[in-house]
């Protein structure tokens, strides 16, 4: 008889470890990550891909950055070396958005594929206030651009790329390359 209630608690202890290794259940510990689908994956970091851009778009930098990873590299284009490390990729994105803030953004499409999202989209702004050392002209830009980033399992930015040469729109508002 002993035999068999151990054998039972042990399949029930069994079976419960396989629910809260698989379920979100609030208040519980251990349970706060849910097994997502790749699908699920996809989608999710879809939308935190959209929704950085979307920040930035309108000059919230914090808001487009808060799902960095501490480690983010920022490539850019490839035209100048890649910036790494939260705070840096930060501060050049304030920057950025401080002297040339987005008048318009259109036509978003994100695309996933694993880790990796692209937001293919158009912008355009104004180059408003001086940034490295030279004058704003006040001329504006139009770029269409494909933003490319990499997750990690946690949703987390790992890595950013763009197509567009920031010369392009250097060329456009009047601004000498270094």
């Amino acid at each position: 008889m002993k035999t068999v209630q151990l054998l039972f608690i042990a399949m029930a202890l069994v079976v419960l470890t396989g629910l809260v290794n698989k379920t979100h259940m609030p208040g519980i510990p251990g349970t706060s990550h849910k097994v997502l689908s790749q699908q699920d994956k996809e989608d999710r970091n879809k939308q935190i891909a959209l929704a950085s851009v979307k920040a930035l778009s309108v000059g919230q930098v914090e808001n487009a950055c808060k799902d960095l990873a501490p480690d983010v590299i920022n490539y850019g284009n490839g035209n100048m070396p890649p910036v790494k490390g939260m705070d840096k990729v930060k501060a050049g994105m304030s920057m950025f958005a401080g002297a040339l803030p987005i008048d318009k953004t259109e036509n978003l499409i994100a695309v996933a594929d694993g880790d990796w999202v692209m937001v293919w989209g158009e912008w355009s702004g104004t180059w408003r206030t001086d940034m490295m050392g030279q004058k704003a002209t006040g001329k504006p830009f139009r770029k269409k651009d494909v933003e490319i980033f990499r997750f990690n399992s946690d949703g987390k930015i790992t890595e950013h790329h763009s197509v567009q040469s920031a010369c392009e729109i250097a060329r456009q508002i009047g601004m000498k390359m270094p």
